[in-house]
């Protein structure tokens, strides 16, 4: 969130848009997407931060198609603690939630589904204190489960759900004005590792189940109004 050092003690809300990237080896998913945003101290040392982001995504794959305007739900709720002696800096804990509802057929006749994530990351933020006003945020991932509703596809098939050991994130956010009305671009960026391998019996053959490597890219503006 991008507050500036005399707004720290107070609550505030944003609104922003953007765009997402999501990139598997063989998919492509992107689009453009809305946000709201949340910040609100507890104590002089604790602070809570949450958003949400709605987006609608067009698919793209070598291998099973196209498809168009695919609803996209990210979520991302943290707690964060100033260290006593180093006020630029903070650090907690963060659970993200990313809902990606691919029903349909893609152009080349293959059914999507639904995928389902949650993850508990390990935040830490430096906030410059220059008029400028950089926020620099990382984050690495301390677990993760992703859930594929196969069923949706076919009735032979059951969920998947595959745990997620190894991933990070960082983002970059500055301050900037236009007619002296105040604005934050954003960039974010957050790479996770392939998921563990869970076993899927189909049609006679059992078939290796594993969530990919993937990188999602978020860049974007956010806007104060309250």
């Amino acid at each position: 969130m991008s507050l500036a050092r005399g707004e720290a003690l107070h609550e505030a809300w944003f609104i922003s848009v953007g765009v997402q990237n999501y990139q598997e080896p063989k998919i492509d998913l992107r689009g453009p997407e809305l946000g709201i945003h949340m910040y609100r101290s507890i104590t002089h040392d604790f602070a809570i931060e949450a958003e949400g982001f709605w987006g609608l995504q067009n698919y793209s794959s070598f291998q099973s198609g196209e498809m168009n305007n695919i609803p996209n739900i990210d979520t991302h709720w943290l707690l964060l603690r100033s260290l006593p002696k180093l006020k630029s800096w903070r650090y907690g804990f963060a659970l993200h939630t990313h809902h990606n509802l691919f029903r349909g057929t893609t152009s080349l006749g293959f059914g999507g589904y639904d995928r389902h994530t949650m993850q508990i990351w390990f935040p830490v933020r430096w906030q410059s204190e220059s008029p400028s006003h950089w926020v620099i945020d990382a984050g690495w991932l301390l677990w993760g489960q992703h859930v594929s509703k196969l069923s949706q596809t076919n009735s032979q098939l059951h969920d998947v759900q595959n745990r997620q050991k190894r991933g990070a994130y960082v983002q970059f956010l500055t301050s900037a004005y236009i007619n002296q009305s105040r604005f934050h671009p954003y960039v974010r960026l957050t790479w996770v590792d392939k998921s563990d391998n869970q076993l899927l019996n189909f049609d006679g053959q059992v078939i290796d189940a594993y969530e990919p490597n993937n990188t999602r890219l978020q860049v974007g503006v956010k806007f104060r109004y309250r």
